[in-house]
């Protein structure tokens, strides 16, 4: 299990329901991490974060303090359209898509970011972008795109992320080769403590020897 300092830990993919009354948290972000140049990205989890940008933040300490990663991206939950392979075949989605997207009434084609799993065990990875109208043109272009028999699609529209800026890849997630990883044992102060108490002990099995 990665090393999450406790703060983090209890933004991490618990959620409750927008509606349940007492619901303090934060929205929730999907975070997607790309672990070498030219690998693509993959989905990595989620963390709690009132924006996108202190989403970023967090995920990179929660996710990338030890493995090394070119870029991070951010999604508020609510802006994936996500749909099954079961959900296709119950409810198909329309007929062969257009070579073109064609923009729909009221708006202009924009760019989409498709995510595919293939495997009951494997996690959504990034396949490559098509340009809509919207989400359910962007699946048909998508689907049509990248031949695969997925078991979950996700379409993102490009403008609802937030993404990692290549040129702080250095400086924010690159792994420190010379940073000396040191066990708890390390610290004196905890020495010291377990020496106290050692001390205590003893004392008192004394102390209750005598009174014996």
């Amino acid at each position: 299990m990665r090393d999450v300092p406790a703060f983090y830990l209890s933004l991490i993919t618990y959620h409750v329901s927008p509606l349940h009354p007492m619901n303090t948290q934060w929205p929730r972000h999907y975070v997607f991490e790309q672990p070498a140049p030219g690998e693509p990205l993959i989905h990595a989890g989620s963390v709690h974060a009132p924006d996108g940008e202190m989403a970023l933040l967090i995920a990179r300490d929660v996710f990338a303090r030890r493995p090394e990663r070119v870029a991070m991206w951010m999604v508020r939950d609510q802006e994936i359209f996500s749909r099954t392979k079961e959900q296709i075949e119950a409810a198909p989605l329309g007929g062969r898509p257009p070579l073109k997207a064609s923009p729909a009434p009221g708006g202009a084609a924009g760019a989409f970011q498709i995510f595919a799993k293939v495997s009951h065990k494997g996690v959504c990875i990034h396949q490559g972008e098509v340009a809509a109208a919207n989400p359910e043109q962007a699946l048909l272009l998508a689907m049509a795109k990248f031949p695969l028999a997925a078991m979950v699609w996700w379409v993102i529209p490009d403008v609802a992320l937030v993404k990692s800026d290549p040129a702080e890849t250095g400086l924010l997630y690159e792994s420190t080769p010379g940073k000396i990883y040191r066990h708890e044992n390390h610290y004196h102060v905890r020495t010291m403590m377990m020496e106290a108490r050692k001390r205590e002990q003893e004392a008192g099995g004394r102390e209750q020897g005598r009174e014996g």
